[in-house]
Parts: C-alpha cells; structure tokens; sequence
C-alpha cells in the first residue's frame, strides 16, 4: 500500500506566529491538506492495516526521549488504567474544554476557554491578556525571585535560574469530574544560545493552542469517530498519562526518538508483525517534504 501524510510549515516566534496544521496529516480531513487523511487512507486500504480510526502518541520524559505513535489503536502496555473521559468540543480540530491554569496554590479560571491540543506543536500559545496572568502567576511561584524579561515579544530568563520555576497544571474539564496535565518547566521554557525563553506565545486565535509540551510522560489517542478524550490514570515508568481514546484491533506503529537539540527520526513498524520485524528508518529528508509518501509492505 502507498499511502501520502505530511505538510511542511515555517514557524516563527513573536505577536502573530505561524501555526501548524497537520504535520503528519493527523489532523480532522477538513482541517489538513490532503483529500484523504492518513488515518482515513489507512483504513480504506483493503490490505487492512488498520481497523479503527483511531491513532496514540506517547513520548517518554527526558531530553532524550523515545516516543512511539500507534495508528489504529491504543498500547495497553504503556498506561494503567482507568481512563477519565473527555469530550472533544467543536467541529475540525482536537478541541477540550479549559477549566483552569494552576501555579502553586493560585489558578486562573478560564471561562468557558477552549483549548487545542495540537501534538505538532511546540509551544503553548494563548491569547495575550491569558498570557500575561500566565507570567504574573508564574512570578508569584516562583521559589525565589528571578528576572523574567519580555524580549521581542517572548518572555526570557537566564538558565541558570530555570529550576526555580513552578510547575503549571492544565484542569480540563471530564466526564464526571476533571483531567490534570502537568507542565514542568522542562517543558515550557527552550535554552537557545546564552538565555532560556518562555515557550508561551501570544496569539490572536481567541482560545488556546496547546503543542507537545504535555505530551512527555503522558500518553494521547485520538478517536475520530467518537470525538472523545481519556485522561489521569499513571503511566507504566510512573508518569501520568492521558487518553482520546478507542479500542486496537489492525495498528500501524511510528516509533521515534526526540533529541531537543536534533531533528526527529521515525521508524515504521506494522504491529501485527511487531515481534519478528526490524524497524524500518525513515529518513528525516522523507518525513520533512511537503508532501511524503509510506510504502506499507506485508
């Protein structure tokens, strides 16, 4: 089978940055490029690579981490359940329902304030008022006092003190109750030469767009078809995990490994032959065209 997936975007920091769609054409039909998704080529493909559509990521924490993304299924092997359920609002996008921002012992409550969990990218962007409250309960918890400096529109502190951040603590609201991610500051905040900057950016989009900073430790299936979420249960190394999730039947594994200081490699593996098959590299030239195209062999 030959299947197409991927779009290449420039990215940029500041006021109005360019936001990806789509990377690895995981994204709602509507919302990507392609005709067909890759979750939806896939499954019409007769050769049935995959039975559900349904697709989980999961990335260990750690700056060298693995990470695997299953396509058609979830990897009971790598959270312990139960599952908290929650419900994907809106039409096209991965969209929950933001309940509040903790930070130590103060929260900013949201209002009704949709979030996106966007996996492809990277960074926590928001509106700027959300963003300034943001930084403000940021400074008050902190474990000492530090200087944190808006510079060309991103926030800055000197590595040296980024381990006197506070953790962030996303609240999304459940079925029956609510769903906690956590943040570290190993997440949100990207050394780049001889400063450390804030990985919360301003945008004008209204609601909040949440990248793959709280996907390490955690673990994420996204179900097209019943528009759903799971989330809080542990992970198998300790971790909390989360789940958008459906049952596996057919998968189609992407394993991967991300340095933050290289680009990201995959490796394909087709899960019903996961014990017997060696993984099979894609280059990052292959993975990064515009347009890529898999080809699936039994």
């Amino acid at each position: 089978a030959v299947v197409l997936f991927g779009s290449e975007v420039s990215l940029s920091h500041g006021p109005e940055p360019a936001v990806p769609s789509s990377v690895l054409g995981l994204g709602f039909s509507q919302d990507g490029f392609l005709q067909w998704s890759l979750i939806d080529q896939l499954i019409r493909d007769s050769s049935g690579y995959i039975k559900s559509r349904s697709f989980s990521l999961y990335l260990e924490p750690g700056p060298f981490a693995r990470g695997e993304v299953l396509l058609g299924g979830v990897d009971p092997d790598k959270f312990i359940g139960p599952l908290a359920l929650m419900p994907v609002v809106g039409e096209g996008h991965w969209m929950l329902h933001l309940l509040a921002v903790y930070v130590g012992g103060a929260s900013r409550r949201q209002a009704g304030l949709h979030a996106i969990l966007d996996t492809g990218t990277n960074g926590i962007q928001m509106p700027a008022k959300a963003r300034e409250d943001l930084i403000t309960l940021i400074r008050f918890g902190l474990q000492k006092p530090i200087d944190i400096r808006l510079v060309e529109g991103k926030y800055e502190i000197d590595c040296a003190d980024r381990k006197y951040l506070p953790t962030i603590e996303l609240s999304f609201e459940g079925v029956g109750g609510t769903v906690s991610m956590e943040v570290p500051q190993e997440n949100y905040v990207e050394e780049f030469d001889s400063s450390c900057t804030s990985l919360f950016l301003e945008d004008s989009e209204g609601f909040w767009r949440i990248g793959q900073n709280v996907i390490p430790g955690n673990y994420f299936s996204f179900d097209f078809d019943k528009k759903q979420t799971r989330g809080g249960c542990r992970g198998t190394d300790g971790t909390r995990a989360g789940v958008l999730s459906g049952p596996a039947n057919g998968a189609v594994y992407f394993s991967f490994y991300k340095n933050y200081h290289e680009p990201l490699s995959l490796w394909l593996v087709d899960k019903r032959e996961l014990d017997d098959q060696e993984d099979r590299a894609l280059s990052v030239g292959v993975y990064s065209a515009p347009q890529a195209v898999l080809n699936l062999q039994r």
